[in-house]
C-alpha cells in the first residue's frame, strides 16, 4: 500500500496510521528559523513545519496544535507531502506506544555559527544557508515552559546540534536545567572550548558526546577545519573521557569523518583517541562527495577509503574500542564497496594472526634440549 494512501477504514483512521515517533513526540529548533518534528526526510529532504522561531511571539500551544493536525490527517489517510517517501513513516496504533508526555525528543540547532570551518559542513557547501548565533531566538524560555507544564518527558532525550552548540550563552544553563529535570542529553560539539556544564554531566552519567576531530595531525587539522584548535582539542577529549565515571551508559566518541584530507590518518587517529581515554569512536563519510554531492566540481571519495574504514574499524578493535559507523554519507557505501571494507578486515585479521603465531628462535642457556 503506497505510504499517502493508507486507508479510510474505521480500523485504519482512529487505531492505526501511518506515522513516526518524531511527528509524534519530537521538536527540532531549525537554524531556519521553524520548529519541526524531525531533522529532514532523508528520502526527499523536507520536513514539516510545526511553527515560526525566528525570536517574534511564539506558543507553544500553536506547536501543539500544529502537530495535532498532521496527526489527524494522517488518520483521515492524507500524508504530510513533506513527509511523503519518508523510510521513517510507519503504520502503527501510536497512542499505545509512545510516552504519555506530549515531547519526549527534542533536538536543539536554532543556529549554524561555529568557531571552526569544516570543509565538509553544510555551512561551507551551502554557504548561502548560514544562521548567525546573533540573531538566533531563546530556546531555554521555551524549554522551561514544557518542563513547568509538564510537557516534556522526564525521560526525554535532547539533542544539541549546530553550528558549536557551547558558543550559545543558553548551553551551559539549559544542559543544566535538562540533566537535573532527569533527561538524557547528547552534545554534538568540536571540542575546542571545555563546558564545566558538560564536565558535571558526564560525573552525573546524564550526558553523551559526539567530539568532533577528525585528525591525528596538526597539518590536517588546519587544511580541514581552516583553525589550529588541535593540541587544545584532544586536551578537552582528555578532560571529558577522564569525567566518565565507571560503568557509565552514556559514552564519549572521537569522531572521524572520512575526507578526501584524512583518510590516510585512521590507524594514527585511533591511537591519538586511546592516548586520550577514548573507548568510543564514531565514524562517518565526508557526505559532500556523495553521489548526491552538494558541491559538483567535487569528485567523490576515492575507493581506498575503503580500506581505511576497515584499518580503523581493525585498530580499534585491537585496543578494545568500540567503532560505530554514524551514517552520515552511507549512500557511498556500495554493496561493493562493504564487501571490500569486509575482505580488508578478514585480511588484517589473519596478518596480526600470524604475526601473533611467529616467535624467533631461542637460543643459549634458554634454549630447549633438542628432542631425542
Amino acid at each position: 500500500m503506497p505510504q499517502d494512501e493508507i486507508g479510510t477504514s474505521p480500523s485504519a483512521t482512529l487505531a492505526k496510521y501511518l506515522s513516526c515517533r518524531f511527528i509524534e513526540r519530537g521538536l527540532v529548533f531549525q537554524p531556519t528559523r521553524v520548529i519541526s518534528p524531525c531533522c529532514a526526510n532523508p528520502a526527499a529532504a523536507g520536513t514539516p513545519v510545526l511553527a515560526r522561531f525566528d525570536g517574534s511571539e511564539f506558543s507553544v500551544d500553536a506547536v501543539i496544535e500544529a502537530r495535532s493536525g498532521i496527526i489527524a490527517r494522517h488518520k483521515a489517510g492524507t500524508v504530510e507531502p513533506a513527509c511523503r517517501g519518508c523510510p521513517r513513516l510507519q503504520v502503527g496504533d501510536w497512542a499505545d506506544a509512545m510516552s504519555p508526555y506530549l515531547v519526549d525528543e527534542i533536538t536543539i540547532m536554532p543556529f549554524s555559527s561555529c568557531n571552526i570551518r569544516c570543509n565538509y559542513c553544510y555551512t561551507m557547501v551551502k554557504g548561502p544557508w548560514t544562521s548567525p548565533l546573533s540573531t538566533a531566538p531563546r530556546v531555554l524560555p521555551v524549554i522551561q515552559s514544557l518542563i513547568d507544564r509538564k510537557l516534556l518527558d522526564p525521560n526525554a532525550t535532547v539533542r544539541f546540534s549546530g553550528g558549536e552548540p557551547t558558543l550559545s550563552p543558553e548551553f551551559n544553563p539549559m544542559l543544566e536545567l535538562l540533566t537535573t529535570y532527569g533527561a538524557r542529553c547528547v552534545v554534538y560539539t568540536n571540542a575546542t572550548k571545555r563546558s564545566d556544564a558538560i564536565m558535571q554531566a558526564l560525573r552525573r552519567d546524564k550526558v553523551e558526546l559526539v567530539l568532533g576531530i577528525d585528525a591525528a595531525s596538526v597539518e590536517v587539522y588546519k587544511t580541514i577545519k581552516k583553525m589550529n584548535y588541535f593540541d587544545k582539542v584532544w586536551k578537552v577529549v582528555a578532560d571529558y573521557c577522564g569525567a566518565v565515571q565507571p560503568g557509565a551508559v552514556n559514552k564519549v566518541w572521537a569522531k572521524f569523518i572520512f575526507c578526501v584530507e584524512n583518510y590516510h590518518e585512521a590507524a594514527p587517529f585511533v591511537r591519538r583517541a586511546e592516548a586520550a581515554g577514548a573507548k568510543h569512536v564514531y565514524y562517518s563519510l565526508d557526505a559532500s562527495r556523495g553521489p548526491r554531492r552538494l558541491r559538483e566540481h567535487l569528485g567523490a571519495l576515492p575507493d581506498i577509503v575503503t580500506d581505511y574504514i576497515a584499518i580503523l574499524r581493525h585498530e580499534c578493535a585491537k585496543r578494545g574500542i568500540v567503532a560505530e559507523f554514524g551514517q552520515a554519507g552511507v549512500p557511498w557505501l556500495t554493496p561493493e564497496r562493504i564487501e571490500r571494507i569486509e575482505r580488508e578486515l578478514d585480511r588484517l585479521k589473519r596478518a596480526d594472526e600470524a604475526t601473533a603465531g611467529f616467535a624467533p628462535p631461542v637460543t643459549g642457556e634458554d634454549a630447549a634440549p633438542p628432542p631425542p
